[in-house]
């Protein structure tokens, strides 16, 4: 077919027609400037935008709805990094990086800074699977038992011949981790006999050694070896990440033990939910009446630095000690130094 001649009025309709589509191009591009979605917090994450978009050139900008952010965990403590020159931790703020490894320990820290949890440290654990019960802490209970003496003082040449008793205690943990089905005592005793089933197991692999913090160029607290169900843990994470800021329990300090002589000793039994009040107490008390570890008199308490390095655990220091021994109302509080030789017999 031969084209022809468009009339006037055709070329008028086309006229209108493509002013229509500009219009329209238009309003899209004031849809798309509406769109864009205001920068995300760091550590949530992205949210959905719903829009409505523009029906015709008359239609104001397309609305855009934003739904609210998921919660994110409890704004954490402030942190505590060690300085390799000094004993005393100075304050610094919390990493927004949520996979930021936990600080660590130096030739002069305790066995485990103060961290900011992440946001799987805020959580509590995971929901109850059919069937996943506590696991018995028989094995490691008999071996503490006879190879801890009451003082703590531990025997690892002996645990070193019974090395395969230990990892078949620990890869029972592996299998069996907490969920909410289990009672708040059972979950804590796991992730206490864990963390020192691990820390045994460590010595023992380097074993004979003068201190921990031989290891690892004094950041073995770091490394991330203990693997308990799908994940694998450091000790700073079993203590930083999970104890402290789920059970929010000033005494667990006397119940980890970080295998140096200056630590609270290890105690030569497991703990169990049904015994953990009692032996968390009983720690605790030991601890603050030992010469070793607490000295009073009428015009200081000179305690462990641990009560430095973990304050803010605490509260009032002095008040805490004050439960288990008496504490004269004016004396200054002090710290001993920390001795990081190793705990053995």
């Amino acid at each position: 077919m031969k084209l022809g001649y468009l009339s006037a009025a055709t070329a008028m309709l086309i006229g209108i027609g493509a002013c229509g589509d500009a219009a329209v191009a238009t309003a899209g591009e004031q849809t798309e400037v509406a769109e864009a979605p205001a920068p995300q917090p760091p550590g949530l994450p992205d949210v959905d935008l719903a829009v409505t978009p523009a029906t015709d050139v008359t239609t104001e900008p397309a609305t855009v709805t934003t739904a609210s952010p998921p919660a994110g965990p409890l704004a954490p403590a402030p942190t505590l990094a060690r300085s390799s020159t000094s004993n005393k931790p100075k304050a610094t703020p919390p990493s927004t990086d949520a996979t930021a490894s936990v600080l660590s320990p130096t030739a002069v820290t305790n066995r485990t800074p103060e961290v900011v949890p992440t946001r799987a440290a805020a959580e509590e654990e995971p929901a109850a699977e059919s069937g996943v019960k506590a696991p018995s802490h028989e094995t490691f209970d008999e071996l503490l038992q006879k190879y801890v003496s009451s003082t703590g003082a531990v025997n690892y040449a002996g645990l070193k011949a019974e090395r395969a008793k230990l990892d078949a205690y620990l890869t029972t943990l592996g299998q069996s981790t907490p969920t909410q089905a289990w009672s708040r005592d059972e979950r804590l005793a796991y992730w206490i006999n864990a963390y020192n089933a691990a820390t045994i197991r460590l010595i023992l692999d380097n074993y004979p050694l003068k201190s921990i913090q031989d290891l690892d160029g004094g950041k073995t607290w770091d490394v991330k070896r203990v693997k308990l169900g799908a994940e694998t843990y450091s000790l700073n994470q079993i203590e930083n990440d999970i104890i402290r800021p789920r059970f929010k329990e000033p005494r667990i300090h006397f119940a980890v033990n970080c295998a140096a002589k200056g630590c609270p000793p290890l105690r030569n039994e497991a703990f169990t939910a049904g015994k953990l009040e009692r032996q968390l107490a009983d720690q605790t008390k030991k601890f603050v009446n030992d010469p070793r570890y607490t000295k009073v008199d009428d015009n200081a308490v000179t305690v462990s630095k641990i009560f430095d390095w973990y304050g803010s655990d605490f509260a009032d220091v002095k008040a805490f000690i004050g439960k288990y021994r008496n504490v004269p109302a004016g004396a200054a509080l002090k710290y001993s130094d920390y001795d990081w030789s190793l705990n053995k017999a």
